[in-house]
């Protein structure tokens, strides 16, 4: 069954961006079949590794670690952003004070799987 759903306007280009992009990826894998296998390559790959992980991709993990820990410590708020690629942790938003950003930034570093961590929080 399928619902339809009303998106606005900013939703409604960004969809329209994603599907050109979709397209054209497509396109250019129906070409190139290194390209293609490459990329399908690295899917299974990186689904692998996610099954292994409980379901999750590493960067999701990391985060969601970082969060907990943060937690546990009574460091988070909700006026942090917390977002993990390859390893590297951004950490945004605004912080209490400069001391709670550098304890902040302390507690991440020692998470498992941090490579680094790009402190651009607001003090």
């Amino acid at each position: 069954m399928v619902v339809p759903v009303r998106l606005g306007r900013k939703a409604s280009l960004v969809a329209g961006i994603a599907a050109g992009m979709a397209l054209a990826l497509m396109a250019m894998l129906r070409r190139d079949r290194w390209l293609r296998d490459g990329l399908r390559s690295w899917v299974v790959q990186r689904i692998t590794r996610a099954l292994s992980l409980g379901g999750l991709m590493p960067d999701e993990q990391i985060t969601l670690q970082a969060i907990d820990a943060l937690e546990a410590r009574g460091l988070w708020r909700p006026s942090l952003s917390i977002v993990t690629v390859d390893g590297t942790v951004y950490l945004r938003g605004r912080s209490d004070n400069s001391d709670h950003a550098e304890a902040v930034v302390r507690v991440v570093r020692t998470i498992p799987g941090v490579i680094a961590v790009a402190d651009e929080l607001k003090r």
